[in-house]
């Protein structure tokens, strides 16, 4: 035997059968006669080594426990550890808010009355004989607006014009549509030919209250024409005719001019002052320049106007005729 070398095993000890070899033990479980008595498998692995020297390896195994193992679905590990440590999984939480809107209220754009209003509406709005109602109500105001007769110039009354125009045309679209329309054209159309003709109809009341009125026509004057010699006076009248239509201010416009166009010229040597006669008394006086209105303020309740003009000459030597009419006379608000 040399140094430094470690033994060689024998021949035997390598072997399989050989003296070295580890002997199997003997499986208990065939020795013993009522551990087999249905003729089945012998229940053992048939391995030598542990699996035959184990505390239940003589017991008897039933036919699930001896099935083999690999027909059973092996439980992952990860749930395994998730349901030990967390146990079963909880219930879905309900929340208050997710079963609120199920609940039938009476208050608010989600309320019962409010749904059936809607309802109602909406149905009124789509029925075949109620796209006439718009067209209808803004011909009636039109033709009831045309039989008062209003006063005034037609300027006053231009945005009563513009919406009863509006009212008619989208009235008439309304009517005019033959395809299935929209709830929300339909009452598009609808509410602006409904708006359109109140808006109109209340600026056309406006305008009728406080429009200007011209009562040129209704003015008279007294006195002798033409006017000579220094200091002359001429009245224009108004009378309860032309007051029918009561204003806070009377807007008169006077025309001072030669009597006789072929005699030279001399009214622009004639001044003119205008009076407004209150309880006989002259007051609210104005100079008068030809063309230009004159603006008086009319008291309450007052039946009739007179207006006093007087003519001076400022060379009476010259003999100047002189003539003066009311060419404009308008009862307007402030």
């Amino acid at each position: 035997m040399r140094r430094g070398r470690p033994p060689r095993p024998s021949r035997g000890a390598r072997r399989p059968g050989g003296a070295g070899a580890a002997k199997p033990l003997p499986d208990r479980g065939r020795d013993r006669p009522d551990g087999n008595d249905a003729g089945q498998r012998p229940t053992g692995t048939g391995k030598a080594g542990r699996a035959g020297v184990g505390p239940g390896a003589g017991k008897p195994r039933t036919a699930e426990a001896a099935a083999p193992s690999a027909k059973r679905p092996a439980p992952s590990p990860g749930k395994e550890r998730r349901t030990a440590d967390t146990g079963p999984d909880p219930a879905p939480e309900v929340h208050a808010h997710h079963v609120q809107h199920n609940n039938p209220v009476t208050t608010g754009p989600h309320s019962i009355a409010a749904n059936d209003i809607k309802n109602v509406i909406i149905r009124w709005v789509m029925h075949p004989s109620a796209r006439w109602l718009p067209l209808l109500l803004a011909c009636a105001a039109l033709v009831i607006a045309q039989t008062t007769d209003p006063h005034g110039p037609a300027g006053q009354y231009a945005l009563s014009i513009t919406l009863a125009v509006l009212a008619v045309a989208a009235g008439a679209v309304r009517v005019l549509i033959r395809k299935t329309p929209s709830v929300a054209a339909v009452g598009a159309l609808s509410l602006v030919s409904v708006l359109a003709t109140v808006g109109g109809w209340l600026s056309f009341q406006y305008a009728a209250a406080h429009a200007d009125v011209d009562v040129t026509g209704q003015v008279r004057r007294a006195g002798t024409l033409p006017l000579t010699g220094r200091d002359h006076t001429v009245t224009f009248t108004l009378g309860p005719a032309g007051l029918r239509e009561h204003r806070d201010r009377l807007r008169l416009t006077l025309a001072v001019s030669d009597y006789d166009p072929s005699a030279p010229a001399c009214s622009y040597r004639t001044t003119a002052t205008a009076y407004l006669v209150d309880g006989g008394a002259p007051a609210q006086e104005a100079r008068v320049r030809s063309g230009r209105p004159l603006d008086f303020v009319l008291n309450s309740g007052t039946t009739s106007v007179q207006i006093q003009v007087t003519l001076t000459e400022q060379d009476p030597g010259q003999n100047c005729r002189t003539d003066i009419r009311a060419t404009g006379a308008v009862l307007h608000d402030a």
